[in-house]
């Protein structure tokens, strides 16, 4: 009799033991998805957390160049002493918004005050010719930029377009000839085009300062798709410009 009660309470006492590691695996296993769904969700936070908006402001200097060949239709003209311009050293300026997207993604767009041109140089004996042509536009540039960060720097590199609205052009002309010398403007013969679009490709570098500002320098380089001057022109003018750009940017957010 006793030998059947120990044997009862031992089995009651195996079963109790097995139906609480049944219960209690669900349980665990609840756990561990709930602690992984947690940290899914921090990872993602903290990644919204390290994106914001940002204004800008730059400088930029560039070795603006052109390439220029004869209008292949019935205005075309043999380039001449054009042929012999070189690039021009010129300085442009603009303002915008940086917007990340992700992480690791962002794009910026602004408005620019862009100048391109080029240079050209005679001299003989006692005389001499030179004349230096400018193009002034007021460019929209929109980029989509990679990036990664290390401590408080953050290296990009980007893509864009920029569309150029055409605001003026001149050309300051020197001359001498001996004791004599003449200097002065005239407005280019060519007739330009209302608007321009641009290729944009740059790498850069942002290094965080202190209260949201940080410090941008970024080498760039710009190719103009279509002609400077239109259809009925001499010439087809594209620029092509290497240059940096540096400045600062603000986060508002």
């Amino acid at each position: 009799m006793k030998k059947f009660i120990l044997i009862t309470v031992l089995l009651f006492f195996v079963d109790v033991v097995v139906a609480q590691v049944l219960i209690g695996a669900p349980e665990v296993k609840s756990k561990n998805k709930s602690q992984n769904k947690q940290k899914a969700t921090e990872l993602k936070l903290n990644a919204i957390a390290e994106t914001g908006t940002r204004v800008y402001v730059l400088s930029n200097w560039s070795n603006s160049s052109r390439t220029l060949t004869e209008n292949t239709g019935l205005y075309g003209d043999p380039l001449g002493e054009r042929a012999n311009e070189t690039a021009a050293q010129v300085w442009s300026f603009g303002l915008g918004i940086q917007n990340d997207l992700t992480k690791h993604f962002f794009w910026d767009a602004g408005i620019s005050y862009v100048k391109n041109g080029e240079n050209y140089s005679f001299q003989l004996g006692d005389s001499s010719f030179m004349y230096q042509t400018r193009y002034q536009y007021i460019a929209m540039p929109l980029r989509l930029n990679y990036q990664i960060q290390k401590n408080r720097f953050h290296f990009y590199i980007g893509i864009g377009l920029m569309p150029q609205m055409y605001l003026t052009s001149k050309r300051t002309v020197d001359w001498t000839k001996g004791n004599q010398s003449n200097a002065f403007e005239e407005v280019i013969s060519e007739k330009t085009a209302p608007v321009v679009l641009s290729g944009l490709l740059n790498l850069g570098v942002l290094v965080d300062l202190k209260k949201g500002f940080s410090l941008v320098i970024s080498p760039e380089m710009r190719v103009q798709f279509n002609s400077s001057y239109d259809q009925y022109q001499s010439y087809v003018h594209k620029n092509q410009s290497m240059g940096i750009s540096f400045g600062l940017t603000k986060k508002i957010q």
